[in-house]
């Protein structure tokens, strides 16, 4: 959305206030104050105005007495619970497919909100900013937003882990120690131009919770994309082949296979792409494969193509990003 009229969905903020009210804190007058009780919020996808949320959270600080948005909101704060947008992006297949479609679609909760991935060798960054002027309120909303981040990684990372770093829009953090684990050595970075989690670009292949669910017996490819990358993964080093090969595999005309890739707002050279990205990455831990025999599982010609083509991901060569994956793993804590 340009300009104009700045909007966020109700799933964002609506933890807050079932928090509240689950506590026995009365609600009514945050929502009166900041002009929220004329609209109805009870279904999560509706939208409703950004300038309303800061203001709720500024009046809930005010009556409440919290100063402290993570110790008190920060758990009831889940990614897959986040309005549809949320679910979608947890049920991704890993984390680099949650980055993307995330960014592709980063003003859908929030239509003033920004969110950008970087991937600069072995350490990458998801950043979130609004594009908005601070007010009262308004660092509540980048607590609430990083949350909501912080708990998508950990369902792929596990509820203990830590990001290497972390940036926040805001210049205090009351709280933010206690949604990390004990001997944590995140760095922690205040009132920068973008709220971000910096980490390890080798967990860009770490899974999501996918189509299948935890302990369930896994699903078959629940769409041709998912089909076409379980072709990949099961070719043996050689040609790749290309579309129309792979639309015969699936036992459709290559018109249909592009349209049902269309639909889910994909490509064939983007599915391939993302393929070989992620293995790539998985392989490079294993240090007995060479870099030559990478490229072959790849299906690439020559290593030579494997290289620009990691270069271009991750700003390295693989055999750079191998040695400081390498010392990074060995080094001290």
């Amino acid at each position: 959305m340009n300009g104009g009229t700045k909007l966020v969905q109700v799933g964002v903020f609506r933890p807050v206030l079932d928090t509240l009210q689950a506590a026995g804190a009365n609600v009514d007058a945050p929502l009166r104050k900041s002009s929220l009780d004329r609209f109805c919020l009870d279904n999560k996808e509706h939208y409703v105005p950004v300038n309303c949320m800061y203001s709720l959270f500024d009046e809930v600080r005010k009556s409440e007495g919290i100063e402290d948005f993570f110790e008190c909101f920060a758990q009831e704060l889940e990614l897959q619970n986040l309005c549809s947008w949320g679910e979608a992006i947890a049920f991704t297949p890993d984390v680099l497919s949650a980055c993307q479609l995330a960014v592709k679609h980063d003003n859908v909760i929030q239509t003033h909100e920004r969110i950008q991935l970087a991937i600069d060798g072995t350490v990458s960054r998801l950043s979130q900013f609004f594009i908005d002027d601070p007010t009262p309120g308004r660092d509540y909303a980048d607590y609430v937003s990083f949350s909501y981040m912080l708990s998508g990684f950990r369902l792929a990372g596990g509820p203990d882990w830590a990001p290497l770093a972390i940036h926040l829009q805001s210049p205090q953090a009351r709280g933010l120690d206690r949604l990390l684990p004990e001997g944590s050595d995140t760095r922690i970075y205040l009132g920068e131009a973008a709220t971000a989690i910096v980490f390890p670009t080798a967990m860009l292949a770490e899974s999501m919770l996918g189509p299948a669910q935890p302990g369930s017996i896994d699903s078959p490819p629940a769409n041709v994309a998912e089909a076409i990358e379980s072709l990949l993964t099961s070719t043996r080093p050689g040609p790749l082949g290309n579309m129309n090969s792979y639309a015969e595999m699936l036992d459709m005309s290559p018109r249909t296979l592009r349209r049902h890739l269309a639909e889910l707002d994909t490509s064939f050279s983007d599915i391939v792409e993302n393929w070989r990205f992620k293995t790539s990455l998985r392989l490079l831990r294993n240090d007995r494969l060479r870099i030559k025999e990478i490229a072959a599982r790849l299906c690439y010609a020559n290593p030579p193509n494997f290289e620009r083509a990691f270069n271009r991901w991750t700003g390295r060569s693989p055999g750079s990003y191998r040695d400081r994956l390498q010392t990074l793993e060995s080094g001290p804590k």
